[in-house]
């Protein structure tokens, strides 16, 4: 295990520290707590405490502005969308941008992963934040990510109709989108048991850079349809996990149903769906696999009548058969001529 007194005294430059010191302040909040219990109104804090851990990490002033909008992507003149302003009561509020949120600038490039730094006290490194930023902070985002007032109820819009009633609408629904869920299944499915790291970082082949940077590229597509997901609080994250084994068929059909009936499965159901299917694949794997019944020859006898073999068959001349000769049937008896007339 790292030590505290083995953690590196590296400065950075002022943009990177207020991502480093955000991120480090969300993953201190989910390891303190259960991460079932962790709610997306626990990410969000105050920008002074932002600036102050920022501080620590950089000789350059971290100024409030540097947090307030040049790193908030919900401010209009940002730079980078480290941080987000989304809060429904407290917009001064700042929470880490998820990696899906956007397709770019969600976090900064050429970060050492060897790095090491301070999380509640104990020793991490940079690859252990960032695994927790691309992997674990998602989850949580993905699908509790939503505005409520201080009440913790969803905002209601009363509309007076022509009869003068009045009707309660909630402001949370939002006009059907198209989402491509085949997409981000195909992508999951692909994707999910493929190694991924930072491709920027220091001490990496270029093939394996490559490669790299290729798994990243196929999942911008994918980001946007996610952000859908989350917007339109559709399907969750880890129940799209669940899914992406079952097969391709498999996938269209339970899609098709969900577009049709506009609604998605539960966690618990996307598992038995999960394991209905990888049952079913077995079954067809082991049935490939059972030794066939040997293939069975019937010889038929040759019947009396029947032709002998062709001389090509046996090597020898077929025997001739004798001559028989056919009588011809006796031509019929002309009729005797009638006398010529005798002259009287």
């Amino acid at each position: 295990m790292i030590s505290k007194a083995e953690v590196s005294t590296k400065k950075y430059g002022v943009f990177d520290a207020v991502w480093i010191a955000a991120a480090l302040m969300a993953m201190e909040v989910y390891d303190t707590k259960n991460a079932a219990d962790v709610d997306i109104q626990d990410f969000y804090f105050k920008q002074a405490d932002i600036v102050k851990r920022a501080q620590q990490l950089t000789d350059e002033n971290v100024d409030a502005a540097r947090v307030s909008w040049w790193c908030c992507a919900d401010a209009k003149k940002h730079i980078y969308n480290y941080l987000r302003g989304d809060h429904a009561d407290y917009s001064s509020a700042r929470r880490l941008t998820a990696p899906f949120e956007f397709a770019e600038k969600t976090m900064p490039e050429g970060l050492d992963p060897e790095d090491l730094l301070l999380m509640n006290g104990r020793a991490i490194t940079m690859e252990e934040l960032i695994f927790f930023v691309e992997e674990q902070y998602p989850e949580v985002t993905a699908y509790k990510t939503h505005q409520t007032n201080k009440t913790g109820k969803a905002n209601k819009a009363d509309k007076t109709d022509k009869t003068g009633k009045t009707n309660t609408t909630d402001k949370t629904n939002k006009t059907q989108t198209n989402i491509d869920y085949i997409s981000v299944l195909r992508y999951l499915e692909e994707n999910r048991e493929v190694p991924y790291s930072n491709p920027e970082a220091a001490g990496i082949s270029e093939e394996e850079r490559k490669r790299l940077r290729e798994v990243k590229a196929k999942g911008q597509s994918t980001v946007a349809e996610m952000k859908k997901m989350v917007d339109d609080k559709k399907l969750p994250f880890n129940v799209a996990v669940e899914l992406s084994y079952m097969n391709k068929q498999e996938q269209q059909d339970l899609v098709s149903v969900m577009q049709k009936e506009q609604t998605v499965p539960s966690l618990a159901q996307a598992q038995q769906m999960k394991e209905a299917s990888q049952k079913a694949a077995l079954a067809v794997k082991e049935a490939a696999k059972a030794p066939k019944p040997p293939l069975q020859v019937v010889s038929t006898p040759t019947k009396p009548d029947q032709a002998p073999a062709s001389p090509g068959a046996t090597g020898k001349a077929a025997p001739t058969a004798p001559a028989v000769s056919i009588p011809t049937a006796p031509a019929p008896a002309q009729a005797p001529k009638p006398p010529a007339p005798v002259d009287a």
